[in-house]
């Protein structure tokens, strides 16, 4: 069986975020996360090719290969948390769990602001999107600093 060819992720409610973008709107933390899925789609080769595609037909093609979704989002620090996701592919399911840390003081290269938690080893596809799940989360508690008091403002 030949593996299908990666082609994008999307987030469940991409339409909501570039709605926020294009209005200026504030996000709501990474609280706001919970129950939003990451959807991996994929298009399979196909052995033979018939006839000539219409263009535009190519969204057709595309197949979801797998879903990760937010369970559960702890906060375990002022900006860290430890994140609960699960995976879920056609023939199976898994638990997967990781921290996320972005603090506004620490923005220095050596700053840690990932980890896997558990479990212990990861496929190269889940770690891909336990990582594409982590950037969202990361950027949802960058969105949480404008609520920070400004020390030294007048």
């Amino acid at each position: 069986m030949t593996l299908p060819k990666l082609h994008s992720c999307s987030w469940s409610d991409e339409r909501e975020r570039k709605h926020v973008a294009v209005h200026g709107l504030a996000g709501a933390g990474p609280e706001s996360l919970k129950d939003k899925e990451l959807h991996l789609w994929v298009t399979y080769p196909e052995a033979k090719r018939k006839k000539k595609k219409k263009p535009g037909s190519r969204r057709k093609d595309l197949k979801l290969w797998a879903v990760v979704i937010i369970e559960e989002l702890r906060q375990v620090d002022a900006f860290a948390y430890e994140v609960t996701l699960r995976r879920i592919f056609k023939h199976g399911e898994r638990i997967l769990r990781v921290w996320v840390c972005n603090d506004p003081r620490d923005q220095s290269e050596e700053a840690p602001v990932f980890s896997f938690l558990s479990p212990a080893s990861l496929t190269p596809l889940e770690q891909y999107l336990v990582q594409r799940a982590s950037i969202r989360v990361y950027e949802a508690i960058a969105e949480t600093w404008s609520c920070l008091p400004q020390a030294g403002r007048v």
